[in-house]
């Protein structure tokens, strides 16, 4: 048992250190960065955008209801 994981520890080791010696492998995990940086990004934008509208629509209910009170 302990031969088995001593060579996937070896495995594992060889497997990362080629994956950053092979540019195919580093260009995907830099796009994989890029795309979870822009979607953070966006959400962040996106964010404050919401409570606005959010803010909007409670004045105009806000304005709804005193506008139906003068009338009556």
């Amino acid at each position: 048992m302990e031969i088995s994981d001593q060579t996937n520890k070896i495995v594992r080791a060889r497997f990362y250190q080629s994956l950053g010696k092979d540019p195919l492998a580093r260009i995907s995990i830099d796009f994989v960065a890029t795309v979870i940086f822009i979607v953070v990004l966006f959400i962040v934008a996106i964010r404050p955008t919401f409570v606005t509208i959010n803010k909007i629509q409670n004045s105009i209910d806000t304005l709804n209801t005193f506008n139906s009170s003068l009338l009556t």
